[in-house]
């Protein structure tokens, strides 16, 4: 009890009785003891909902020390969450399991890169000739170059080495993302 407490930062409150607690410590008093006794498989339904974010964060790392431990399934609605700490995704409609990967197959992380730029690139073809049969589509209102590739350009990595001389020549670069993001794919499969 005491080694799950710290882990959840309530070392202090150990005494306390359970009603004297704000709801997010009560939430962490839960989530500490889905971990006591050291299973092999525990079941967390949303346990960051209501945490501040210091907590949240000690939470989401405490989570992700575990892994390769024991078999952790969290339930939730904030992909976010899902994305910080799982390395696989499932997801469920009406009961039903209507897909299930890895966390990088789902967001195309393998597959998929995005770059926000400064201005539109005049010069598509010499993109289409940075990374023989990638596909590139334009968003004017985000500024966003997204490149699709296939798997014998050699990943993400070897596609920016390719590719970002050839966008650097044309515009700058704000930001550049892999693949898309958790919601991004759940929204897009509906």
């Amino acid at each position: 009890a005491a080694e799950v407490l710290e882990a959840v930062n309530l070392s202090d409150r150990a005494k306390n009785a359970r009603r004297t607690l704000s709801h997010g410590m009560r939430k962490r008093v839960m989530a500490a003891q889905c971990f006591m006794g050291s299973p092999e498989l525990v079941l967390l339904d949303e346990p960051l909902n209501g945490l501040d974010p210091i907590e949240a964060d000690r939470l989401r790392r405490f989570i992700s020390s575990q892994r390769g431990k024991r078999t952790i399934v969290i339930s939730s609605h904030q992909l976010g969450d899902i994305e910080q700490v799982c390395t696989h995704v499932a997801f469920v409609e009406k009961g039903r399991v209507v897909r299930s990967d890895t966390l990088r197959a789902v967001t195309q992380t393998d597959e998929q890169t995005s770059y926000v730029l400064s201005r539109e690139p005049s010069d598509m073809q010499a993109l289409e000739a940075a990374v023989p049969g990638a596909a590139f589509c334009w968003d004017c209102a985000t500024r966003t170059l997204t490149c699709s590739f296939p798997a014998a350009a050699g990943g993400a990595a070897a596609v920016n080495r390719s590719l970002l001389p050839a966008i650097l020549a044309q515009a700058d670069i704000v930001s550049v993302s892999a693949g898309v993001t958790l919601e991004q794919a759940y929204l897009a499969r509906a």
